[in-house]
């Protein structure tokens, strides 16, 4: 007969009282948080007892860092500054390539400008308004002489 007990049998020998002061000076090393454990049989349950309103609820970044072991603060800052490091790079990265389109469209503009004033230097206007004028009937060609003459008048 075997003098070992497995967790159900174990569970059944201690009562309401025995459970309540069996984890008393219990050490705790780590603690995981999670939205679900492996172990759905698990019948272990933490509570917490009711808050002092005299405790302060609130933990800065330093309190966190003072309570670290060395090895454990100079991981977490090589991990920040790798992050801050890939950040940068990334927003670098973004800024050259909104300079580049910046240049291109510039670039582009200036191209613009440059058929625009092109065009409209090597025609001459009163051809243009000749070709105009052939295609309207004679009421629309003669109002529209006479505001071409208004406008040479402003």
């Amino acid at each position: 007969m075997s003098t070992s007990l497995n967790q159900t049998e174990m569970s059944q020998q201690l009562n309401m009282a025995e459970m309540q002061s069996y984890l008393v000076d219990l050490d705790l090393t780590r603690i995981a948080l999670c939205g679900a454990g492996c172990n759905t049989r698990a019948d272990i349950i933490l509570t917490k007892r009711k808050e002092n309103p005299s405790m302060s609820t609130t933990i800065s970044f330093e309190d966190i860092q003072k309570s670290l072991e060395p090895s454990a603060l100079e991981a977490i800052t090589k991990h920040f500054e790798e992050l801050q490091a890939s950040a940068l790079q990334a927003k670098d990265a973004e800024i050259a390539d909104l300079n580049k389109s910046i240049s291109e469209l510039t670039a582009e503009v200036s191209a613009l400008k440059k058929s625009t004033t092109g065009t409209s230097a090597t025609a001459e206007p009163d051809a243009d308004a000749d070709s105009i004028l052939k295609g309207l009937p004679e009421e629309v060609a003669d109002l529209f002489k006479s505001q071409q003459e208004m406008l040479k008048q402003l």
